[in-house]
């Protein structure tokens, strides 16, 4: 009977395990084809509006910042929504509805079309990464949430590897082509989120009394270090997202090709993927996990402002590799402090935590494609190539000086360090 009760016990383990790791590699899938389907197109986006149909970087900058405010500035409510209806389902949904979204690009051959297929993309983009995000820290055990994100990051890596190269070439058949083959990348990460992660994987405990939306928003906006983190981390986002802006645009202006935006993306993730866990184990070794957001950003802005300072296209790659460094090291530290912050915040306010943590990516993001575009534009008109890139310099030693303050401050030692056991 003993032996008999052992075997049973055995059996329960190894359906327990194999479990896990299916819910964790569809998780990683789901990153995967988010990436992939996501670089495929919005690279080319600034590049075919501006050169085949005669908009202004600036005109970009707006449908992209509305595309990034509309996704990051929504992700409150759809976090709420998610701590009620599940995790999964509007995972789901969300991958459904932003494959819509770039259906919609196909048609999209004014401002005001193009706007609304980047407010539909957005929507279904606001639903699956707060979703995304609050699944993945559910599924990975606290004390190994580093590695788990640092999985996820490298998943989207190689997404992010292939996207730009896949679209360059599709883009020769057709920008229609592009979009299609990047809205059926969606698809795949919906069937795969319903299929192979169970239902019951998420916590539901006490979902009855979870806080409605503006309960959640007076805690989560109570949370004064939180909040000050966030603003603070707004300018990060704001420098990072020229990855898709201005760094484009200034590829296709030195080559006169866009078949050499495919290498930058390929270089970007390249570096990212064969430095995700060497990196952030020497870093989570010897730094805290604020020292490694203010190293991660210091990067970041020497990289920007070094295009400008560079000459020409070796420079910008050389550059590219740089913000691929900054993101390694910054973003999984980053959605784990969120995590360790959002536990001691109670029960249920997982989502509602990392939806508010989105307002940065809103907030800077927005800004940073407006502003992008503007300055690239600015500096076309007066022969000054090195403006923008050296005001992104500016900023990234105004948002590391910030953070080195804030980590300096009482309240900031609830960030939750980088695992050694992460590594």
């Amino acid at each position: 009977m003993r032996l008999a009760n052992e075997i049973e016990l055995e059996h329960i383990g190894q359906r327990i395990l194999f479990r896990l790791p299916v819910a964790i590699w569809s998780m990683l899938l789901t990153a995967f084809a988010m990436s992939l389907g996501f670089f495929m197109l919005i690279p080319l986006v600034s590049v075919y509006y501006t050169e085949s149909l005669g908009f202004t970087a600036a005109m970009v900058g707006l449908a992209l910042a509305v595309r990034q405010f509309s996704q990051q500035g929504l992700m409150l409510v759809t976090g709420t929504l998610a701590e009620r209806v599940g995790y999964r389902p509007v995972l789901a949904i969300g991958m459904l509805i932003r494959s819509a979204g770039f259906v919609m690009f196909v048609v999209a051959s004014d401002l005001p079309r193009l706007l609304i297929a980047s407010f539909v993309a957005a929507l279904g983009g606001a639903f699956f990464e707060v979703s995304a995000r609050a699944l993945m820290a559910t599924l990975v055990p606290s004390d190994h949430r580093t590695r788990g994100f640092a999985m996820w990051s490298l998943a989207s890596n190689v997404g992010l590897a292939l996207g730009p190269v896949i679209g360059s070439l599709l883009i020769k058949t057709s920008f229609s082509a592009v979009c299609l083959a990047a809205s059926v990348m969606y698809i795949v990460g919906a069937v795969s989120t319903l299929l192979l992660i169970p239902s019951g994987r998420q916590s539901r405990t006490g979902i009855a009394r979870r806080p409605g939306l503006i309960k959640t928003v007076g805690v989560v906006a109570g949370d004064r270090t939180f909040v000050i983190f966030c603003a603070i981390m707004s300018g990060y986002y704001l420098l990072n997202t020229q990855l898709y802006i201005t760094v484009p645009l200034e590829t296709q202006r030195l080559t006169g090709s866009t078949s050499k935006l495919g290498i930058i993306y390929l270089v970007n993730s390249l570096v990212a993927i064969s430095l995700q866990f060497p990196l952030i184990k020497l870093a989570s070794k010897r730094l805290g996990s604020l020292q490694i957001i203010v190293t991660g950003v210091a990067v970041l802005g020497l990289a920007l402002s070094a295009i400008g300072l560079g000459a020409g296209f070796p420079a910008v790659l050389a550059s590219v590799a740089l913000i691929a460094v900054s993101r390694v090291l910054v973003e999984p530290v980053v959605n784990t402090s969120v995590a360790g912050i959002a536990a001691r915040g109670g029960e249920g306010m997982l989502a509602s935590y990392f939806g508010f943590a989105a307002l940065s990516i809103a907030i800077g993001g927005s800004i940073g494609q407006l502003l992008g575009g503007w300055l690239y534009d600015l500096a076309g008109d007066l022969s000054r190539p090195s403006l923008p890139w050296l005001a992104f310099g500016a900023i990234g030693a105004v948002v590391t000086v910030s953070l080195a303050i804030y980590a300096r401050t009482s309240g900031a030692t609830r960030l939750e360090p980088a695992e050694a056991a992460a590594t």
